[in-house]
């Protein structure tokens, strides 16, 4: 049975019709109809948690407000170099239940996942998940910082002792939620990367711009070291890597001007990271939904970088 909004209110049916409701992650836990479920007892779940339900491979999950799709798909490429059944999927584009179809347990899902899609995740358990930062977004969604990284948090919820957690050394609330998880009882098994101390290892070769893109490459780099990929894979297939489309991309250059679209840039710090990354003078083109993000700390940087 499928619900939407824009039915006609005649032809929607009952709430209580419902054995479980499963949300598009487009649709908030706090839309009057999940309300209305989670009083009757109805269980609320979302696409994520149904295709983790059906399946029997090995989840690696990776979220954080910027670089989870350059980092997911980097991901994907070592370990397609490595193992014989890889798919990328979740918010990075393909529906996880798009890809169930032949999959078993030397399947290897990587999946890009959004504070939207962990809000209904309940038993979503990977053997290697990756917070790679937290910077405010999503507020209108959210209502609070501190709700939008908790809930960034419950992507490590449910791993144990045989399950990896790989963490941003360099963001303070990354480290906040690797040293709860280290003090948890049979908790996963704490991994940092960070640009400062070449860790997990030094990364030479990258086509990449930006400190930020170098962080996702060793948040990568950690992540399938975790999965048992040899080291020399990694840094061949790091090294080969030029990018995802719409993320510093690079579209053409006309009369000794370079254009660059970004337009995965969503919020404020991918965008400061943006303009950290390019050393050349820059004009801007931006809009969208504001989501109710401070743009204080962009419109400072910008003063100096951006004509």
């Amino acid at each position: 049975m499928i619900w939407d909004d824009k039915m006609p209110a005649e032809k929607k049916p009952s709430v209580s019709a419902f054995d479980e409701l499963i949300l598009s992650p487009g649709v908030s836990i706090n839309h009057p109809m999940a309300k209305e479920a989670a009083k009757l007892g109805i269980k609320v779940s979302g696409e994520l948690e149904l295709a983790y339900e059906n399946c029997s491979s090995r989840f690696v999950a990776i979220t954080g407000t910027n670089g989870k799709t350059t980092t997911t798909t980097l991901v994907g490429e070592i370990c397609k170099a490595y193992f014989d059944d890889v798919r990328v999927v979740g918010n990075i584009g393909t529906p996880v239940s798009a890809e169930l179809g032949g999959t078993d347990e030397n399947t290897v899902m990587v999946t890009e996942v959004s504070s939207f899609q962990l809000e209904t995740a309940s038993e979503f358990k990977p053997v290697v998940s990756a917070l790679l930062n937290i910077t405010p977004d999503h507020l209108d969604r959210h209502g609070t910082f501190e709700c939008y990284a908790d809930t960034k948090a419950k992507i490590a919820a449910n791993q144990t002792a045989e399950d990896y957690f790989i963490y941003n050394l360099e963001d303070e609330l990354c480290v906040k939620y690797a040293k709860v998880l280290d003090e948890k009882e049979n908790g996963p098994k704490t991994i940092p990367f960070s640009s400062k101390k070449n860790l997990p290892f030094e990364i030479k070769e990258i086509q990449i711009p930006g400190d930020h893109n170098m962080q996702n490459a060793l948040a990568a780099a950690a992540i399938c070291e975790c999965l048992g990929i040899p080291r020399d894979i990694i840094l061949k297939i790091i090294a080969e890597f030029k990018g995802v489309e719409h993320r510093m991309e690079f579209v053409r250059e006309i009369a000794g001007v370079r254009y660059i679209n970004d337009s995965k840039g969503t919020n404020p710090d991918s965008t400061i990271k943006a303009v950290e990354a390019t050393n050349t003078p820059i004009l801007i083109i931006a809009g969208g939904y504001e989501k109710n993000s401070d743009f204080s700390e962009l419109i400072t940087m910008m003063k100096s970088k951006v004509k």
